[in-house]
């Protein structure tokens, strides 16, 4: 309990003034993995944790990005493509995108 109020009041000592943008976030960019069974879901708890977490100091207005992060060795990539396609639904077609990773190990 104590932890919540000490870093409120520490977040609040911090800010800057409103004409200085040091202390602006610009975005925020939320990652979710693709062998998430619910995808939007488990994106949009990321969020409402990511607002949870700055309480009053959250701007509605910030930029948000979504990236499903999908692994080619080990999922399948038509589903991936299926849950972008739902994250697009969700949150609008230009803030979701989707990288493909190979963590497959060389053998050299």
């Amino acid at each position: 309990p104590w932890w919540k109020k000490f870093r409120h009041e520490y977040d609040r000592m911090l800010l800057f003034g409103s004409h200085e943008t040091i202390d602006l976030p610009v975005a925020v960019v939320i990652a979710v993995n693709s062998s998430d069974p619910d995808v939007v879901s488990k994106t949009k708890a990321l969020l409402e944790r990511t607002r949870q977490e700055h309480g009053e100091l959250w701007n509605p207005n910030l930029l948000k990005h979504f990236l499903l992060v999908h692994d080619c060795q080990n999922g399948d990539i038509e589903m991936a493509k299926r849950q972008l396609e739902g994250m697009k639904l969700a949150f609008g077609k230009n803030e979701c995108h989707m990288i493909q990773l190979n963590s497959k190990v060389s053998d050299l």
